[in-house]
């Protein structure tokens, strides 16, 4: 589908939506200043565009006991066709990968975990992706706080 022209008011009910996806279009048309059936019908053209994929839920993951989140750069074999969409598609199968970001430049890959502790992250990144018969090498960033 063809991209679409977004002004200044697309813009602020995007990134009021991403703020809170689950406000009522009541309120979202108060914040951007629109009629709600104006603001409504914008909306549904950025769901319909594909400007607006979905909605989700934004976690707390200490809530969840995940005290570690980390980036792992990954690099992966040149010398195997496919090796890395074979580690991506491991990669997506750990329940402890939040996402998955292939890269250009001096990796081939970033990713993005979670670990309940450092035996847990430990036994992630050496043991099952390092150990990954395509990874040919791995450098952990860790957490140290947050701003949103």
């Amino acid at each position: 589908m063809a991209d679409i022209e977004l002004d200044r008011i697309d813009r602020k009910i995007i990134r009021e939506l991403q703020l809170d996806g689950r406000s009522t279009n009541v309120e979202l048309a108060s914040r951007v200043h629109l009629s709600p059936s104006q603001c409504l019908r914008r909306t549904r053209r950025l769901e319909e565009s594909g400007v607006i994929r979905g909605y989700t839920a934004v976690i707390d993951h200490r809530k969840m006991g995940y005290l570690l989140r980390a980036y792992v750069l990954i690099t992966v074999t040149s010398q195997v066709n496919g090796a890395r969409d074979k580690v991506m598609d491991f990669l997506m199968g750990k329940e402890d990968v939040l996402s998955i970001h292939g890269v250009a430049g001096n990796v081939d890959m970033i990713i993005e975990l979670q670990a309940r502790d450092m035996e847990h992250f430990t036994d992630l990144v050496i043991r099952q992706i390092y150990g990954h018969k395509y990874v040919m090498n791995s450098t952990s960033y860790i957490f140290l706080d947050t701003k949103r």
